[in-house]
């Protein structure tokens, strides 16, 4: 890391993917933190990829109220920086604040079903999860083996046999 940090400093004109590999390599939140000024200063805050870079640090060094500022200052928003803000606060043990942000989504993947379905099955969340699964369904997105992997603990603890042999016969046939 000390390396990294005189590498920076020697930088004479720091480019948005060095200063980017920085902020998403390091992970260590202070030196993450100085970088981010670094970037302030130089204007390259506006590039959705640094704040998807400093949201990812923030997130996963559980500083969420800095991740949800950078996150409130975008303009657009992907579906890969709802999942980071998802997943963030959900890790944190935030899950009703995830799943608020979830029903937010305007556009969703399977990875962002996936998400949230597994935050509430960790919370033993079940009915949640496991309606949260047939609203994806619903959707017409389809479960990958992620989705598979997660709900059918879920429907064990439960005891939905029903959805558990429809989720067993449709791995079967499309797996």
């Amino acid at each position: 890391m000390a390396y990294a940090n005189r590498i920076f400093k020697q930088t004479q004109n720091p480019t948005i993917i060095l200063l980017n590999a920085m902020i998403k390599g390091l992970g260590v939140l202070q030196l993450g933190k100085c970088i981010y000024k670094e970037v302030l200063v130089v204007g390259f805050e506006g590039f959705s990829s640094i704040r998807i870079g400093v949201i990812e640090l923030y997130s996963s060094c559980g500083v969420m109220e800095d991740a949800k500022k950078v996150f409130d200052e975008m303009y657009q928003r992907d579906v890969i920086v709802w999942n980071l803000m998802i997943r963030g606060f959900c890790k944190r043990g935030d899950v009703d604040i995830g799943l608020c942000l979830f029903r937010q989504m305007r556009k969703w993947s399977v990875v962002s079903w996936n998400i949230m379905i597994s935050c509430l099955a960790q919370s033993l969340r079940d009915s949640e999860a496991l309606g949260l699964f047939h609203d994806m369904l619903d959707w017409g997105f389809k479960p990958d083996e992620a989705t598979v992997v997660t709900v059918l603990p879920i429907c064990a603890r439960s005891g939905f046999v029903d959805v558990g042999k429809w989720i067993h016969s449709y791995e079967d046939n499309v797996f």
